[in-house]
């Protein structure tokens, strides 16, 4: 969810949700981000992308201004890092066609 900064697991049978997860690293830094750290408060989750091979899930967070990376090996996405993007606010990113590069914007 945009506002809950998490990431859900649906069964499309079902149209459930099955698993949940965090979008966010364990400390949330909005120091560098003046709009969410006056006036919103919080981070708050953007897009998501699936690499081209299929084996990462990114999502971007707004106001902690970071990209969380997921491994898609398993039946649900596992974080595995989160990586600051080095641009602020991003609402939304770019995964090259081969996998190799992240832009953010």
């Amino acid at each position: 969810g945009e506002l809950t900064s998490t990431i859900d697991t649906i069964d499309v049978a079902t149209r459930q949700s099955i698993a949940r997860i965090s979008t966010l690293p364990p400390e949330v830094d909005l120091s560098n981000n003046a709009m969410f750290h006056q006036k919103i408060k919080q981070s708050e989750c953007a897009a998501i992308r699936i690499s081209p091979d299929g084996a990462l899930l990114f999502g971007s967070n707004r106001g902690d201004d970071s990209l969380v990376v997921c491994n898609m090996a398993g039946d649900m996405p596992q974080p595995i890092g989160h990586f600051r993007l080095g641009c602020r606010t991003p609402r939304d990113f770019f995964v090259d066609p081969q996998g190799k590069f992240v832009l953010g914007m």
